[in-house]
């Protein structure tokens, strides 16, 4: 069964953030199979679509949902418009399911692209000097992503980043590596997830005022007093313990605190995020997130 699954009002709802430039003719369309979806980014233009099929392995995901193999595939899309009124798309392209001769793997592929010309562009629309940003990177992931991994994953493999292959959402910027070179626990691919904020030296002037956020005290505080961290309501005190890391995963096994157990969640996006919840909550389905920090 093929399907369009809306366009841009819809998409902005569901798992499609966009800012005030977000351009207005990209859409996803949807193909379910025997055993899974695939949801992908089209456009109207042909070639455009084709272009974007090839560059994001797309094809690659429709052919194996065709010939019944268990496998989802997923879009993020963020737009935003620059300072000199560019308008500049990330979208990101997740299959995950039997996609390695019959075993679970995942994979993700990213694209920027000037969605005024249709073109990709390069690290250098982000970043004012690309191999000073190179070097920031690769320092950032060594000094504070590298010594908070479970010792055994295989890390050896993470530097230099690759920054062909990096994402952009309302709150970062996410690098994202080849399964070959490195995967969690769960098997899908590594990702690293670095906020604005932490990258405004190296940020090239003309889209650092579109990406980066200025902080809202209020809003932090009307989270908080509502159970959650600003930015991520779905992780919230009292919520179901095991929905979330069902949903995000487990980057190591609990650490434990005085009256407590502390669990750090494989999605980038919670990079340093921690949910704390009662003594044996990790044998405990009924158990509660007590705390999130």
């Amino acid at each position: 069964m093929r399907k369009t699954v809306m366009a841009i009002l819809l998409m902005l709802c569901m798992i499609l953030s966009c800012s005030a430039g977000c351009a207005e003719n990209i859409f996803l369309e949807s193909e379910a199979g025997e055993n899974g979806y695939v949801t992908y980014p089209a456009v109207n233009d042909e070639n455009q679509n084709e272009w974007l099929q090839t560059r994001l392995h797309i094809a690659d995901a429709l052919i194996l949902l065709r010939g019944g193999a268990e496998i989802t595939g997923e879009t993020a899309v963020y737009s935003f418009t620059a300072a000199d009124g560019t308008p500049y798309t990330s979208i990101r392209f997740t299959q995950r399911g039997k996609i390695r001769f019959g075993r679970y793997g995942e994979n993700t592929v990213a694209v920027i692209f000037d969605h005024m010309t249709g073109e990709e562009v390069s690290a250098d629309v982000l970043f004012t000097d690309v191999d000073e940003a190179q070097s920031a990177l690769d320092a950032y992931v060594d000094e504070k992503v590298l010594p908070h991994l479970n010792s055994y994953l295989d890390a050896t493999d993470l530097l230099p980043v690759p920054m062909e292959n990096v994402s952009l959402s309302p709150q970062g910027l996410t690098i994202h590596y080849s399964s070959d070179r490195f995967s969690f626990f769960s098997g899908n691919s590594g990702a690293v997830e670095i906020k604005y904020y932490e990258l405004s030296d190296i940020l090239h002037e003309n889209v650092a005022e579109a990406l980066l956020q200025k902080a809202d005290a209020e809003a932090v505080r009307t989270a908080a007093a509502q159970g959650f961290l600003q930015g991520m309501p779905e992780l919230k005190v009292d919520a179901p313990l095991h929905d979330a890391l069902a949903a995000y995963g487990t980057l190591t096994e609990p650490d434990y605190v005085a009256d407590g157990e502390i669990y750090e969640m494989e999605a980038p996006q919670y990079r340093g995020v921690q949910l704390l919840s009662a003594r044996g909550a990790e044998y405990d389905e009924a158990a509660l997130i007590t705390g999130v920090r």
